[in-house]
């Protein structure tokens, strides 16, 4: 859960089946939403932006990501992730903590934080002792299409 959940705006772009009504009455009334978020003090009405694609009309993730780029409003932090991933308790407070320490190196004063977040088992998330250090991409092996597949790696805790 964020630290401060009043202040986190989710933009999402729902690629669905749009000729299957229960599908569009899923994503359109946000019942499973609402019912997931009411303990989090958070508000479905006011923090939630959507759009929704016929998933036949999807083209793969980055127009997606695109068009979840065009719901922002100019909020002051922007944090983009998949639909699996997973959050430790106030990933807020602790991300917006790890982008002050970049400074303000870039002519606009704006820094960028990326990662490719380590695995986690299901049904547990990570927790307060959730693994911190950062990932990179390494080469893993040739798939049987000859396509070279990379996997993260943690780096050493003297790196980070």
């Amino acid at each position: 859960m964020a630290r401060y959940p009043g202040r986190v705006y989710i933009g999402v772009v729902w690629q669905v089946d749009t000729k299957s009504q229960q599908e569009m009455d899923m994503f359109t009334s946000g019942k499973d939403i609402i019912t997931t978020l009411k303990s989090s003090h958070w508000e479905n009405t006011k923090n939630l932006r959507s759009i929704i694609v016929g998933y036949t009309q999807s083209t793969g993730p980055c127009y997606a990501r695109y068009l979840a780029q065009t719901l922002h409003r100019g909020e002051d932090y922007v944090l983009q992730i998949d639909s699996h991933m997973r959050f430790r308790p106030n990933w807020d407070e602790y991300l917006i903590a790890q982008l002050h320490k970049c400074g303000s190196s870039s002519e606009k004063g704006k820094a960028v934080l990326t990662a490719y977040p380590p695995g986690y088992e299901l049904p547990c998330g990570p927790g307060e002792d959730a693994e911190t250090r950062g990932t990179i991409l390494v080469p893993w092996k040739f798939g049987d299409d000859g396509i070279l597949r990379q996997k993260g790696r943690l780096l050493r805790r003297e790196y980070t």
